[in-house]
């Protein structure tokens, strides 16, 4: 529904391996509550493997680029 992957490309300047992480984790998430993954589950799998590279701030960046 309605995700701008534009944003998430242009704010969280991630390698493909940690997109694929974040990805997964998105889905899983959502398939686990069994409904559609959100910008939500995408910004906080996204924040958390920035994070995880040692760079915070990123999921406020993209709440305040999506909201």
């Amino acid at each position: 529904k309605n995700i701008n992957f534009e944003i998430y490309a242009k704010v969280a300047e991630i390698t493909g391996s940690s997109i694929k992480s974040a990805a997964l984790s998105a889905a899983y998430r959502a398939a686990a509550e069994k409904r559609a993954i959100t910008n939500q589950d995408l910004v906080e799998a996204v924040d958390y493997e920035c994070r995880r590279m040692g760079r915070t701030g990123v999921g406020n960046e993209l709440y305040g680029a999506l909201y």
